[in-house]
C-alpha cells in the first residue's frame, strides 16, 4: 500500500510539475529585462531602425491566438539621447507621444487614458485605442513604461482586454 501512495504523489507531483514547466505561463526577455505571461513563445524580430544621426534597436514580441494578438515593443532611444538629440526629461510628453503615435498610426483614436501611473516605479501610461470601423469590433489595449531611455510597449489588439496580460508585465532587471 505504502508503495502505491507514493507512487501515486509522485506521478501526481511530476504532472503538476510538467503541466507548470509546458504550459509556457510567462516569457522572459534576458536581453531586455521583462517578463509577461504567454503561453506561448513569442516570435521575436529585431530591427534596426535608421533615424538619421544613428540607428535605434527596435525588439518586438508577439503571439496571436484565434482572435487577439499579444505585442510587446522595446524601442531603445540610448544613440539619440547620446547624440543630444533625445531626452527622457519629459517622461509624460514622451508617454502621449507614443500613445498619439499608435493610435495616428492604424488610423484610430483614443477613446480611454491615463498618463499618471507607474509600472515597476517608472513613469508609464495606458490607453484604449479603436481603430476605424474596417477592423470590426476589436479593440488595441496599450501601455507605454519609460525606464532610462528604453521605451516597453505592451499591446494587445482584440475584442476584449486581457487584463492579466496588460498587468503583469515586469521588469526583471
Amino acid at each position: 500500500m505504502w508503495k502505491k501512495v507514493m507512487a501515486f504523489t509522485v506521478c501526481a507531483l511530476m504532472a503538476a510539475f510538467l503541466l507548470t514547466a509546458c504550459s509556457g505561463s510567462a516569457y522572459t526577455s534576458k536581453e531586455n529585462g521583462f517578463s509577461i505571461p504567454s503561453p506561448k513563445t513569442p516570435t521575436v524580430d529585431t530591427q534596426k531602425t535608421d533615424v538619421g544621426v544613428d540607428k535605434l534597436d527596435t525588439t518586438t514580441y508577439q503571439y496571436e491566438t484565434n482572435s487577439t494578438a499579444y505585442i510587446v515593443t522595446v524601442v531603445d532611444y540610448t544613440p539619440l539621447a547620446n547624440a543630444g538629440i533625445w531626452s527622457n526629461e519629459d517622461p509624460a510628453s514622451i508617454l502621449k507621444g507614443s500613445v498619439n503615435g499608435a493610435a495616428e498610426g492604424v488610423g484610430g483614436r483614443v477613446t480611454a487614458s491615463d498618463y499618471n501611473i507607474k509600472v515597476g516605479g517608472y513613469p508609464a501610461a495606458t490607453a484604449t485605442i479603436k481603430p476605424p470601423s474596417g477592423y470590426g469590433n476589436v479593440n488595441i489595449y496599450y501601455k507605454a513604461v519609460l525606464k532610462g531611455n528604453v521605451l516597453y510597449i505592451i499591446m494587445m489588439m482584440g475584442e476584449k482586454e486581457d487584463t492579466k496580460f496588460m498587468n503583469s508585465f515586469k521588469f526583471t532587471s
